[in-house]
């Protein structure tokens, strides 16, 4: 949120004793602001919060949100042909 607006949204998923990162989203007028990575921050937070010592996601190949990940210090545990895992 920011002034009442929202500016973007994290969904995580539990399954057993892993947490997931479904969906991380900023509307384009507040990319490239840190936002993104403070939402990261955030998700790995509620996740250690629970007790979860990984947050696993998926992405794309050719999503420009890889970058964000591995500056993050997300590493690829596996790969196919569309993502990364």
């Amino acid at each position: 949120m920011s002034d009442g607006d929202v500016i973007g949204a994290i969904r995580l998923a539990w399954d057993n004793d892993e947490c997931y990162l479904r969906d991380l989203q900023v509307s384009s007028q507040y990319q490239n602001q840190g936002i993104g990575a403070q939402a990261v921050v955030e998700s790995v937070r509620l996740a250690r919060e629970d007790g979860v010592k990984q947050l696993r996601l998926r992405v794309f190949k050719i999503s420009p949100a890889y970058h964000l990940y591995t500056r993050c210090g997300f590493t690829i545990a596996s790969a196919d042909d569309r993502f990364l895992i």
